[in-house]
């Protein structure tokens, strides 16, 4: 519970609309692993949005005070990856984070060292000093999106969890999804997990990056897509 509001606490601290204007509008606000509107968001009850007063709300529930703030370390990227522009983003959350009591200090990596400490898990002895990293990944298949985030099967070295997460709630909704081959019911089980993660405050969210694309007009068939991966089978050039 005190992590749920301390997370919680931390969600409400970041000014996203802020940050999409210092990144020229090219992002959505973040308020979950999917963005709001999408199949598998669902119905989260905690509503991600900027709210200092109630952040520090939160983080006094958590047990917080003005003598015993929250101490955090975090592994960051200089790029990479659908990051943006990372080190100005981030030191403008850690300001935001320091307007509300949280005391936030970035270790700053390579984005290949960065996936390369990700695979190595929060217990292994390289990440005994830090509290989280900060990645940016697609979301273009179930397993991408959530499974390797949140199931217990993916702990490092096999997945992604790297926190360990290890809830029964979690596993079952997995291995419900993992068998369930229709897509309107596969949309389902997926909006039940987007929803328990940001109930739960599992991670904190930031942003949602559209990447842009400058393309000469003698381009044609080209679909934008709401991911990494462009199928250019359709696309010609004129």
């Amino acid at each position: 519970m005190k992590y749920t509001l301390e997370v919680g606490g931390e969600c409400r601290a970041i000014d996203r609309a802020g940050i999409k204007k210092l990144v020229g509008d090219m992002m959505i606000e973040g308020k979950g692993a999917v963005y709001p509107g999408h199949p598998w968001f669902g119905s989260p009850s905690f509503d991600i949005k900027y709210d200092p007063a109630e952040a520090k709300k939160l983080l006094a529930e958590a047990g917080y005070s003005a003598t015993k703030k929250p101490k955090i370390k975090i592994a960051i990227s200089t790029s990479g990856s659908g990051q943006m522009y990372p080190l100005i983003m981030n030191e403008a959350i850690q300001q935001q984070w320091k307007e509300v009591g949280i005391e936030a200090e970035f270790q700053v990596m390579d984005w290949n060292a960065l996936l390369t400490f990700m695979r190595l898990g929060a217990k292994a002895p390289e990440a005994k000093d830090f509290n989280a990293i900060n990645v940016s990944w697609n979301t273009m298949d179930p397993h991408n999106a959530f499974m390797r985030f949140v199931d217990s099967q993916q702990v490092p070295p096999k997945g992604s969890n790297w926190g360990y997460i290890n809830d029964p709630v979690f596993d079952a909704l997995a291995k419900e999804a993992r068998s369930t081959a229709d897509p309107k019911e596969l949309d389902k089980v997926l909006a039940k997990i987007n929803t328990k993660m940001v109930d739960d405050a599992v991670f904190v969210w930031v942003v949602h990056d559209v990447w842009p694309n400058a393309i000469s007009g003698r381009v044609k068939g080209y679909v934008h897509p709401k991911s990494w991966y462009v199928d250019f089978s359709p696309v010609t050039v004129g």
